[in-house]
């Protein structure tokens, strides 16, 4: 940061920034958000991860070891290129979750059910066999009146 026109109560100037390739010079980024994101994408690690890489790589070891469990889990998994197997079981366990939910949910479908017995079976396929032949009887019957309807619209004399 610096004060603008080098003055001492001048306004605050936002940071100057610049990433670039050592062997070919190209600017990468000249801003300090599209920086931060330039770096996390060459290294693969954000602020905080790779400060935390560093301090295990210059003998902070004991701060490493007072971290809590995720982090160092987390920052381990990156370091040793395992972070896949932590993703992979972020996935089994939301599958299984999601199966456990959804066997919950049939649980309480189920329980509105209720199973007819034999009895009840036999007792409305009884029922159905006879609205079948009274359907068919009724069928029969509209069939005979319909002839019968033009067979009399023939009869009919004419004035």
């Amino acid at each position: 940061m610096r004060r603008a026109r080098g003055k001492v109560d001048g306004n605050l100037q936002s940071a100057d920034v610049e990433l670039a390739e050592v062997e070919s010079g190209k600017v990468l980024a000249t801003q300090v958000r599209p920086k931060s994101e330039e770096i996390e994408k060459l290294t693969g690690l954000n602020f905080a991860r790779f400060t935390k890489s560093m301090m295990l790589s210059q003998g902070d070891f004991a701060a490493f070891l007072n971290a809590n469990e995720a982090d160092r889990a987390e920052l381990l998994e990156e370091l040793t290129g395992t972070e896949i197997y932590g993703q992979i079981s972020q996935a089994v366990h939301q599958q299984f979750s999601d199966a456990k939910q959804k066997k919950k949910e049939f649980a309480i479908k189920l329980e509105g059910v209720t199973l007819l017995s034999d009895e009840q079976i036999a007792q409305l396929e009884e029922e159905q066999a006879q609205t079948k032949s009274q359907v068919a009887a009724f069928n029969q019957t509209l069939v005979e009146c319909k002839s019968n309807s033009s067979g009399n619209k023939r009869l009919t004399p004419m004035s």
